[in-house]
């Protein structure tokens, strides 16, 4: 035993955050995306206890999302000196194909219930919105862990097809595609899944949780809206219905109570309507694009991209962090 040894937890994400989140949307499927967001994990969670607990007895927490790292600091009273933020480290790209794409793409191991929950919420809400006023593209979706419940949804009739773990260069393959579908309805941290597709040049469209902790602001961090929703809220089944039927947040709008600049590589939305209508408009955006700047393709595609160098370089994020574990 080493007793002057430091002590450093690293995470992923957080575990409870995650697992409350799941729990509360699967219990709970009149509940909106805002809901799940906003939603307070009991002092009374299992998970909570272990985790919070573990946070305390390190040294140090390295954390990837700042949005999980203000929620520990406001919501649940941690040190801000006991974390530290060590996002994705990635050697970003400075210019990126803008040549002619096609078709919608998913990627993410269907083990990680988020991503089954995203399939299935897509193939039975969101692509038939799609496909109405596409009927000629196709979405592919590629990840391991698929199970036979899922590998069902395979339906070339419906250009819906199910193709399994990718065993080609994810950023090559990823290339080829126009828009990346993340429709997450529940989750916690950062979504790799994003940032893939950002590094091959392919625009985003997601929810708030699929956004969370991935926005860039005029400021150093995201704007954080404290949770306010107990684990066993019931909002009115008329305030469901009107989040449920409102229109998505478009990633180029301030955030609710904030005058900062949100910046996003894509379109981030919060109902299957409006994920689907921001999909429909960027993918059609890309017929007119020849590298224009004032194609609203293009610039979606030079959002991900400053995204990427700004918070995920691992240049910088190495040196931030270095300093931090000195």
């Amino acid at each position: 035993m080493k007793p002057k040894a430091v002590r450093v937890l690293d995470t992923q994400d957080l575990h409870f955050l995650r697992r409350a989140r799941e729990q509360f949307a699967t219990s709970n499927p009149e509940c909106s995306i805002e809901d799940v967001s906003r939603m307070v994990v009991p002092n009374s969670d299992a998970d909570f206890g272990r985790e919070l607990s573990a946070i305390y007895r390190s040294d140090l927490t390295l954390l990837v999302s700042n949005y999980e790292e203000e929620l520990l600091v406001k919501q649940y009273g941690v040190h801000p000196h006991k974390l530290a933020l060590a996002p994705f480290f990635y050697d970003t790209p400075t210019k990126i194909s803008t040549g002619r794409r096609y078709n919608f793409v998913m990627i993410g191991n269907c083990k990680h219930h988020p991503n089954k929950d995203a399939i299935f919420w897509t193939k039975t809400h969101i692509w038939p919105l799609i496909r109405s006023q596409l009927p000629q593209a196709r979405l592919h979706i590629y990840g391991a862990g698929l199970d036979a419940e899922t590998v069902k949804l395979h339906e070339p009739a419906e250009n819906f097809f199910i193709l399994g773990e990718l065993t080609t260069d994810l950023t090559t393959r990823l290339a080829r595609y126009r828009i990346n579908l993340a429709p997450l309805r529940f989750g916690a941290g950062i979504k790799g899944k994003i940032a893939e597709g950002w590094l091959a040049g392919v625009p985003c469209i997601t929810t708030p949780i699929g956004a969370e902790g991935m926005r860039l602001t005029d400021s150093p961090t995201a704007p954080f809206t404290a949770p306010t929703h107990s684990f066993n809220n019931r909002n009115s089944q008329a305030e469901k219905r009107h989040r449920w039927s409102s229109s998505g947040n478009d990633s180029s709008s301030s955030s609710s109570g904030s005058d900062k600049k949100v910046v996003w590589g894509g379109a981030v939305a919060d109902t299957c309507e409006a994920l689907a209508s921001q999909a429909v408009a960027l993918y059609k955006a890309h017929e007119t694009h020849e590298g224009h700047g004032d194609n609203m393709w293009y610039k979606a595609q030079q959002k991900g991209l400053q995204i990427l160098q700004t918070r995920f370089s691992a240049e910088e994020n190495g040196k931030q962090l270095v300093q931090r574990m000195a």
